[in-house]
């Protein structure tokens, strides 16, 4: 049985991580929402750790424990990852955490009339390009 580990973040939009989590693959329509949810392991079994979203281990991978995020009293979200799904992609957290906060700022300026776009440098660093007619 695989231990979870917990890696605080400074997410605090939950359409932002929403977005993101749809970005690496993971859409909406598969995550379940909630209030402390008790996490599964990868037989099923339920874990004391809960979370009020969560990637259903059946979607992760073969032999995966459930992902879950979990908002934190200061209003960010602590990612719940095992060992296991962790060395298996050691970059969730971190790409995660920077595809949320690229879409946070796209939300942010596009709800106040700019007009967002997006694309990779040469390096693959995502740059956004932002525009508003005053």
């Amino acid at each position: 049985m695989s231990k979870y580990i917990e890696s605080e973040t400074e997410i605090q939009n939950q359409e932002a991580l929403i977005k993101a989590l749809d970005e690496m693959g993971y859409k909406r329509e598969i995550l379940r929402f909630g209030k402390n949810m008790h996490l599964e392991g990868y037989r099923g079994d339920k874990r004391s750790q809960t979370a009020d979203i969560i990637i259903p281990r059946k979607h992760v991978r073969a032999a995966a424990n459930d992902i879950g995020f979990k908002r934190q009293p200061n209003g960010t979200f602590k990612v719940i990852v095992s060992e296991f799904d962790r060395s298996c992609d050691g970059t969730f957290v971190e790409r995660v955490s920077d595809l949320s906060a690229v879409h946070n700022v796209m939300m942010t300026a596009e709800s106040e009339g700019w007009t967002c776009i997006r694309s990779k440098n040469k390096q693959g660093e995502t740059v956004l390009e932002m525009e508003r007619w005053t």
